[in-house]
């Protein structure tokens, strides 16, 4: 075998795998030109041996005495020191990594990491540690040794020269794999219990990739399993072991009917594995759960925040001075560079920091700024989820108070976030097309038949739709169009509801048509669709409507009949029945062979041919009772279901009376401007704040700006009160500050957040 060649090494492993075949595997292991001996007892070490030399005799192989060692109790193997106990580093390696001076560029920490990344099985949490380091490779990041840096290459040579022994395995007793995943990394380490005492095969770590972290807490907990076992296949396959999880939903993953997407492609890759799954609360899941978390981004985030313990802040000094006098009084604390970190249990389905840093109050404004105000960062998103930002990685006392009082004062979030309110009542109401309710839907893309709009009438209480594609919207229309599909063929109805766009509320022509008729009119306030039940089959008339189209969306008139059937045969949530049912009696054919098993069923009932007439009579009368009987049933459904649609609309919905000077923020309704590139979805809806002046009745109030201009006078729904947080100009802080006191959860604090 010439020199030189790239394919030498395969060639030659080729070679040395043909000699030591699988029976000697037990005893025999070669990796190139490096073979390892490893028997339990002298007597089989020398036989095996006398069947090694024979081979490499046969195979024309030498051996150079000088660089063999026989009968050790312990030895060097490609790079690591092999014993009776287990695995340990070399430490001639790793003094070759501790002596290293300090990376001058990108390629000597590729170098560094390269090297350590030898021993990663050695050094729990390794990927964290080494992500200072890891950072200056990524592309177009400039290279520039930090303290992080420094400390990182510190810690990590502290230890690999205190790394731990690694036990070898034996495949006489079961492995158990425990497995971790937070919001930044994957742990896992792989133990097997020997005679009582647990003993260590393998820690594994990584970070998450920036779309894992994107991942839902069960796909990052799915992750960490499919990543340990598959890095850990040598062990594993063939074998019945065990996995441990803190995350309860993984109990299910080898009992999922139909899994799809990513979990489903992961549950098949696992398919070759036989293992059982144990749930394992998250405090007694801790060497995982310590390899997975990452106190890097907190880290970063210091980094980030202009942050002095000496600044002035007496809370946090005296904080520092308590835990720094008594360590051993505070446990759950840890001063690291002048900030205080606290250990906080992290909740069920959460995947908080264990170690939060205590946030002074001269850096909470900025922080708080940062996490809801800020596009990338805070998005000016809910209490909710803008508490549970801050919370990852930091606390302080009452400091979900304080979030929820910025939040509430935010003049962003008070002028484009609706207000809530109650929701409002109709008639009641026990038979089909008593109350119906009209709206028109559109405009739409101009169909191939010319329409451009969808006239939507719907029985209240059958939930019996009409669609009616319109040309031209006009009143006239409409009026024709209602009295011929409606007042003509099911009956002239007691209310209407519709709104007052000029086609309805605001036509003179119109009212006459109801006043006509006697019908009497309900009239929704201008833009308050919720009171409109058209609103809801709308969005559904218009779902089914993509889904038949086809990419010409002129045809969209073509199966508006068709959808409107499959609405009418299909059963309502609120009555448990199909519109068509409870209008005729009886459920709609849809095909010609079912009047044949129609009539088959009918005649197993059919009476002797004398008495037909009679019991055709009688058929008819219970027919009449048994839809009288159903009609009745879905009177109090009805009635059910919007009362309890009523509770839930109003539970989370307020309703508030200003007083004159109070200051509100009033709705806007802007009108799209295609000239002006400006759309009216995207507009603000609230504009303000204004100053009431007057309150006119029980519901109006007069409004004016901070130059006493007049705005006009404005219904309550259309108003929301006025939170505006003031902002201090040299601190940047809330005003007032955020507060203090005990914090909620802070079992064994040294200290309040009192000045």
């Amino acid at each position: 075998m010439p020199f030189g060649l790239h394919s030498a090494a395969g060639t030659f492993q080729a070679l040395v795998d043909r000699l030591f075949t699988p029976d000697l595997e037990p005893y025999v292991f070669a990796y190139l030109d490096d073979i390892i001996v490893s028997t339990p007892d002298f007597e089989t070490h020398l036989n095996i041996l006398r069947i090694v030399f024979d081979k490499l005799k046969k195979a024309g192989l030498t051996l150079k005495e000088s660089k063999c060692e026989f009968c050790k109790p312990e030895l060097r193997y490609l790079g690591y020191v092999v014993n009776r106990q287990g695995l340990n580093v070399d430490p001639a390696k790793v003094s070759a990594v501790v002596d290293m001076p300090q990376p001058k560029g990108v390629r000597d920490v590729r170098r560094l990491i390269g090297m350590m990344s030898w021993y990663r099985r050695f050094v729990p949490n390794f990927s964290t540690m080494v992500a200072p380091l890891t950072n200056l490779t990524k592309k177009k990041t400039r290279f520039t040794w930090t303290p992080e840096c420094e400390g990182a290459f510190s810690e990590v040579k502290n230890a690999l020269v205190n790394a731990p022994i690694l036990s070898c395995p034996n495949f006489s007793y079961p492995f158990t794999l425990q497995c971790d995943a937070s919001d930044v990394g994957i742990g896992a380490v792989l133990t097997q219990n020997i005679d009582g005492k647990e003993q260590v095969i393998c820690y594994l770590s990584r970070a998450l990739l920036p779309a894992e972290q994107r991942y839902s807490t069960t796909e990052k907990e799915c992750l960490s399993v499919i990543y340990a076992i598959e890095r850990l296949r040598c062990y594993l396959e063939g074998t019945r072991f065990t996995v441990v999880t803190d995350h309860y939903s993984l109990l299910w993953l080898n009992n999922l009917k139909d899994p799809l997407g990513r979990v489903g492609r992961w549950v098949m890759r696992l398919q070759a594995f036989d293992f059982d799954i144990v749930h394992r609360k998250g405090k007694d899941n801790v060497v995982p759960d310590c390899l997975s978390r990452a106190v890097v981004p907190v880290q970063a985030q210091l980094d980030q925040l202009e942050v002095n313990s000496g600044s002035g802040d007496k809370w946090i000094d005296n904080l520092i001075r308590k835990i720094s006098t008594n360590p051993l009084k505070y446990p759950n604390f840890r001063v690291r560079e002048g900030h205080v970190f606290k250990k906080v249990k992290s909740r069920d389905g959460e995947a908080n920091s264990d170690w939060k840093w205590v946030v002074p109050k001269n850096s909470r404004a900025q922080l708080l700024k940062r996490y809801h105000d800020e596009a990338s960062t805070g998005g000016h998103l809910g209490v909710y989820k803008t508490y549970h930002k801050i919370s990852n990685n930091h606390t302080w006392p009452k400091m979900r108070a304080d979030v929820c009082r910025y939040v509430r004062r935010c003049p962003v979030c008070a002028s484009v976030k609706p207000e809530q309110r109650f929701l409002g009542s109709r008639p009641v109401i026990s038979r089909p097309w008593q109350l119906i309710s009209a709206d028109l839907f559109g405009p739409l893309p101009r169909s191939t038949n010319g329409h451009e709009y969808v006239l939507v009438v719907t029985d209240y209480f059958s939930k019996f739709p009409l669609f009616v594609p319109v040309r031209s919207p006009t009143a006239r229309k409409i009026i024709d169009e209602i009295e011929r599909r409606v007042f003509l063929m099911f009956g002239v109805p007691e209310y209407i509801i519709v709104d007052n766009g000029v086609q309805f509320g605001r036509s003179r022509e119109f009212q006459d048509f109801l006043v006509n008729y006697g019908v009497k009119p309900y009239y929704n306030s201008l833009y308050t669709p919720q009171n409109n039940p058209t609103e809801r089959v709308n969005r559904t008339m218009k779902s089914l409507i993509v889904s038949y189209i086809d990419q010409d969306q002129r045809k969209w008139d073509n199966d508006l009949d068709r959808v409107a059937c499959a609405l009418r045969t299909a059963r309502h949530e609120a009555t448990r029945q199909t519109p068509y049912y409870l209008n005729f009696g009886a459920e709609m054919i849809d095909h010609g062979s079912e009047h044949e098993r129609r009539r088959v069923r009918e005649s197993l009932d059919e009476a002797p041919p004398d008495d037909n007439a009679a019991e055709d009579q009688e058929r008819v009368r219970l027919s009449e009772s048994k839809l009288d009987r159903i009609r009745r049933l879905v009177t109090g459904l009805i009635n059910k279901y919007r009362d309890k649609a009523k509770r839930y609309y109003d539970a989370k919905r307020r309703e508030i009376e200003y007083s004159v000077g109070d200051l509100v923020w009033k709705k806007s309704y802007p009108t799209t401007d295609s000239t002006k590139h400006f759309s009216a979805k995207l507009a603000k809806q609230f504009s303000g704040p204004f100053r009431v002046t007057e309150r006119i009745g029980k519901n109006v109030y007069a409004l004016v700006d901070d130059l006493g201009v007049f705005k006009g006078k404005w219904h309550v729904k259309d108003l929301k009160p006025d939170r505006s947080r003031e902002i201090d100009n040299e601190t940047g802080s809330s005003s007032p500050e955020p507060s203090d006191g005990e914090q909620d959860d802070s079992d064994g604090d040294p200290g309040t957040d009192t000045d």
